[in-house]
């Protein structure tokens, strides 16, 4: 994202240098005498007033301007942010859940298991285990 507030520098200078040079241009004809008509000081004058005035406004439009595009700026950032916590989100209750479906497994193998040695079944309880046990070690080996 451009960053606005560097370009702002140069940029918010460039009428009041202008303004600068009408200056010293009106300054230097007014003491070589160059403006003994008073239509073309009168003149000289209204364009230096309303240089002034163009500064003004102009230098108060662009800090609007960029304090507008800082504030979108700003706003595309907290976007940009929101859905990076909502895709951290997600993944955390992926996980969470995951979690949750290992925990209800292992549970219920512990029952099954529960049950078989209950009922005196120990070999087929070694064999429930064994099968769980190569189950997992597929699950590794497939990742």
């Amino acid at each position: 994202m451009k960053d606005y507030r560097a370009s702002r520098k140069w940029i918010r200078w460039i009428l009041p240098v202008i303004t600068v040079v009408v200056l010293f241009l009106h300054a230097g004809l007014l003491l070589s005498n160059t403006l003994k008509n008073s239509r073309v000081a009168a003149l000289f004058a209204l364009l230096l007033f309303s240089l002034l005035l163009l500064n003004f406004f102009v230098w108060r439009a662009i800090g609007h301007v960029f304090e507008k595009l800082s504030l979108l700026q700003e706003e595309a950032l907290r976007k940009l942010q929101m859905k990076h916590i909502v895709r951290l989100s997600r993944q955390a209750r992926d996980h969470e859940e995951k979690i949750l479906r290992i925990h209800h497994d292992l549970k219920n193998h512990l029952g099954v298991l529960y049950s078989l040695l209950r009922d005196g079944q120990a070999g087929q309880a070694d064999s429930y285990v064994n099968r769980i046990r190569a189950f997992l070690e597929e699950e590794r080996a497939s990742k």
